[in-house]
Parts: structure tokens; C-alpha cells; sequence
């Protein structure tokens, strides 16, 4: 066999615009200002109910009491991430670079090739937007759900740090893929916030050891079925986005992980960049067999 084909991974970072910066931030305000409703309302109803108890029951006071004083300590700890990401996006100036998740490209070696300069910066490239298009995903049919972080023991398993928001996929995995090579799956659990996986072939820490590091990547026509209304990111990427007035918008390009809720970059025709928030006051429908989606532009757009 004269060539074959590999996975290269590939770094990609956005870089912050003053849209990007002002749609992100934007975002915070309302999730803080979310937050700060349910306390209020939290609030309220913990009074009630306690006024209540105390009528029935004094001894059950005190129990209750600590459960809703539990719900509100993770309330404000829910906000104080979300003060702390406005404060660190505040502070970020116009073209800092954002870490993405990173691509794999499908490379194909031939006989002579100098495996270095693959492996090197001629693959890794930073971009203004991670633009993951449907070719990039979907025709390579590779989608990157995790990676090898460490041995586990000395019979090969592996510790699997998952990359996905749907990290029970391990539990059904019949087959991945490492740096291009397929393996069979012969056993996965969960432990703590890994999983623990143990891969036909791999039969000792010295098999194990070579593969950290490595992205964890299965077929996408493998990859479980959601629930009704819910999508992969290969499956939005790409998308005509057109308003609830009939106007075409332009094209999503990017999903931006924010750590609330995601955010859609869109592309218009005249190649300015919109940034609309992945909720559903926003969001109105999503159609991929016909790869539009329907929005409803918030009052900064």
C-alpha cells in the first residue's frame, strides 16, 4: 500500500470581536439576572412554606429550613461563576484568542513522507471563527467525543475524559477510533469524571501508556439518537438561519460554548458577523432535513 490515510488534530481559536464580546456579555447579564429571580422567588416560597411548618410541626422547621438554604447556597454559586465570567470577559481586549475544542483533519501519508512537518504547524492553524462546516464532520464521518488522559492499572484499560454533554454514549460503544485506527470496545463504566475503558489489543500499560493524549473518535453515523428537538453541532453547522419575518439572516458558522447556554455565530451575505443566543425566546425551530433554522433576533441585533 503506497498511502494512507490519518487523523491530525488541528488547534483552533477564535478571536473576541466587539459583536462576540457584546452578545457574550449581553448573555451573562440575563443568566445573572435568571439567577437572581429564582432566589427571590426561592425566597419567597421558603418563608411561606416555613410559616406553614411552624403551625404544624416546630421540629420540622429547622430540616426544611436547611434544605432551602442548601438550593440557595447553589444558586449563589451558580452566580458567582457567572460574575466571575463577565468580570474575565470584561477584561479581555478585542482579538484575545478563545481555546476551542479541537478538529481532526483527515490527512492522506505517502511513502517518503516526513511525518514531523504532518504533525506540525502545517496542520495546526488558528482561525477568526472555529467554522466546523457538515463537509468537515460529516462527510469525514469522524466526531471527536473524547480523549486518553492516563492508564488505568496495568491490564491497558484507559482513563477517558469525555467531550461531550452526553458522556453516557461510553456505557454503548462498540467501536472507536484512535489516531486513525479502529478499536473494538470490550468493556466501559463511569468512575468519578472519566471513563474507564478497555479496548481489544490493548492488553497492558505498555500498549496503554502511547495512546494518552490521543482524541477519542467514533463514526458520526454511530453516535446515539436524541430526544426530539435536540441536535449535533455537525448537524446545525451549516444551517440558512432566516428570522420569524421571512428575512434570510445568513449562515450559522460556529457554536460557542459559553458555559450557560450556547451561542450561535452567524455569518450574513455582506460577511458581518451576528451572534444570537441557543434559547428558545431566540431559537424558534430548527429544520435540518431542509438546513434552515428560524430565529427571532434579539433588540441588540
Amino acid at each position: 500500500m503506497d498511502e494512507i490515510q490519518v487523523l491530525i488534530p488541528v488547534a483552533v481559536k477564535s478571536k473576541l470581536t466587539e459583536a462576540l464580546k457584546t452578545t457574550l456579555l449581553n448573555q451573562i447579564n440575563q443568566n445573572i439576572k435568571s439567577v437572581e429571580n429564582d432566589m427571590t422567588q426561592l425566597e419567597f416560597e421558603a418563608n411561606a412554606k416555613l410559616a406553614e411548618q411552624a403551625k404544624i410541626n416546630m421540629q420540622a422547621v429547622a430540616p426544611l429550613r436547611a434544605q432551602y438554604d442548601a438550593q440557595k447556597a447553589q444558586m449563589i454559586q451558580v452566580k458567582d461563576k457567572l460574575t466571575a465570567d463577565k468580570e474575565h470577559l470584561e477584561k479581555l481586549t478585542i482579538g484575545a484568542e478563545l481555546p476551542r475544542q479541537p478538529l481532526n483533519r483527515l490527512v492522506t501519508l505517502h511513502i517518503g513522507d516526513d511525518m514531523n512537518a504532518v504533525a506540525g504547524e502545517k496542520f495546526w492553524w488558528k482561525t477568526e471563527r472555529s467554522s466546523l462546516s457538515v463537509n468537515d464532520m460529516n462527510s469525514g464521518k469522524w466526531i471527536t467525543v473524547g480523549r486518553i488522559v492516563a492508564p488505568h492499572g496495568v491490564r491497558g484499560d484507559l482513563r477517558v475524559l469525555p467531550e461531550t454533554e452526553r458522556p453516557a454514549m461510553f456505557k454503548k460503544l462498540k467501536k472507536l477510533f484512535l489516531g486513525g485506527r479502529s478499536y473494538d470496545v470490550r468493556a466501559s463504566r463511569p468512575h468519578k469524571n472519566v471513563y474507564i475503558i478497555h479496548l481489544a489489543g490493548v492488553e497492558d500499560r505498555n500498549r496503554a501508556e502511547p495512546l494518552v493524549g490521543t482524541p477519542v473518535e467514533i463514526p458520526a453515523a454511530e453516535l446515539p439518537k436524541l430526544p426530539e428537538g435536540e441536535y449535533y453541532y455537525f448537524q446545525l453547522i451549516g444551517l440558512t438561519v432566516v428570522s420569524d419575518t421571512g428575512d434570510t439572516v445568513g449562515t450559522l458558522t460556529e457554536i460557542i460554548e459559553t458555559g450557560a447556554n450556547n451561542v450561535y455565530a452567524v455569518k450574513t451575505a455582506e460577511g458581518k458577523e451576528i451572534y444570537l443566543p441557543a434559547i428558545q425566546s431566540c431559537v424558534l425551530s430548527v429544520q435540518p432535513e431542509e438546513k434552515t433554522m428560524t430565529v427571532h433576533l434579539p433588540e441588540w441585533e
